[in-house]
């Protein structure tokens, strides 16, 4: 080998080690960004971190309307409204709406600096399939926010407005490229205070919980129209309205969890949560609710609630759509099953959630969310 040879030779080596050390970096750098930006995600919606912020405790009194309004002194909030309703012709309709509040820190400032992000999704659902819409935005900018005098919270042009302070009589007006929808809320049933008035623990062993107060029991009326059909509807119903807030969204070894509502036959409703972790066993939590407001909660060694059968979506996710839930205690043995498979919402909490049939000793309609499947 002479010596251009040689120097030819000795250019080529460091090209191709200059070419591998620049791949490899770049895929580690991928690696590392990929990495960074699941460890921010998990921190944006809840990590335990240097923050400070009120703790949920227990026995501690709530009242209305004052916790229907925003609480900054905790991390996160939010407002929902589930409704099942019925045109003149008779067809059925699902509307659910959620309105979510999260600090990025426990500041107090205005404008720009506001701290406060706010995000609100709806899901419609009927024999035309589902449609789904999500907002995102930030305070201090008149974008979204909360009021009290009257009870408003808004985003865009979305919004639930009160006519006073108090959450009901109120209106719900929602609008998006494939539907809009305007509907009057009205009381007609008491408040509750669910799980230990109002403390609804996540987990047994962990003291991780929030507060929620809850009316399973209102009346709704309105309009509701599609833009594949053109038409305005006429609809009326009945809503599950729940608060929830707390300071600790997820929190480590948290995988997923199960939501269940159930409007029972005799004037009752029952919530069931099952909430799920890496590291530790599923804890499950049910209240039954009555119109009085009054709250049995049932503890999780009286709950059996097992997964039946996996359905595989489109997309090749697998998710739970039929269970078995008994309750001894209140002598209830159903089985639950979806009619509709794929329901899947990629919001910032990817989730399945859809109306769900009842069939046993007590048969009812009610509405499920699946996240971490």
């Amino acid at each position: 080998m002479n010596r251009v040879q040689k120097l030819l030779f000795l250019c080529l080596s460091v090209l191709v080690a200059s070419v591998t050390f620049i791949w490899l970096s770049t895929t580690d750098e991928f690696a590392h960004t990929q990495e960074t930006a699941n460890n921010s995600m998990e921190q944006w919606i809840g990590t335990v971190d240097n923050r400070v912020f009120e703790p949920v405790l227990p026995n501690q009194e709530l009242s209305l309307p004052e916790d229907f309004e925003q609480h900054p002194e905790y991390r996160h909030e939010w407002w929902q409204v589930i409704s099942q309703l019925s045109d003149e012709a008779g067809n059925q309709y699902w509307l659910r709406w959620r309105f979510f509040r999260y600090a990025l820190d426990e500041g107090n400032r205005s404008s720009w600096n506001d701290p406060q992000i706010y995000i609100s999704n709806a899901v419609l659902t009927g024999q035309f399939g589902m449609f789904t819409d999500q907002r995102i935005a930030r305070g201090g900018i008149g974008q979204a926010g909360t009021d009290t005098k009257p009870f408003k919270v808004w985003v865009d042009e979305w919004s639930w407005q009160s006519m006073s302070d108090f959450p009901m009589p109120s209106t719900l007006k929602i609008e998006t490229e494939q539907f809009a929808a305007q509907l009057n809320i009205s009381q007609q049933a008491q408040f509750a205070k669910s799980g230990e008035q109002g403390y609804q623990p996540m987990h047994q062993f962990v003291p991780r919980a929030s507060y929620l107060l809850e009316a399973p029991f209102t009346s709704v009326q309105g309009t509701l129209k599609l833009a594949q059909r053109g038409n305005t509807l006429n609809v009326e119903g009945h809503a599950w309205l729940s608060k929830e807030w707390s300071s600790e969204l997820l929190g480590k070894g948290y995988v997923g969890q199960d939501n269940l509502i159930l409007w029972l036959p005799d004037d009752k409703a029952l919530r069931l949560r099952r909430f799920r972790y890496s590291d530790m066993q599923p804890y499950t939590t049910a209240s039954v609710i009555d119109k009085s407001g009054h709250v049995v909660t049932v503890e999780q060694e009286e709950i059996q609630f097992d997964i039946l059968n996996y359905s595989v979506l489109q997309s090749g996710k697998r998710v739970p759509l039929t269970w078995k839930l008994q309750i001894p205690s209140l002598d209830l043995s159903v089985m639950i099953n979806s009619r509709k498979q794929d329901n899947w919402v990629n919001f910032v909490v990817p989730q399945w959630q859809g109306v769900v049939h009842a069939t046993g000793t007590h048969r009812s309609t009610g509405y499920m969310q699946l996240s971490g499947y």
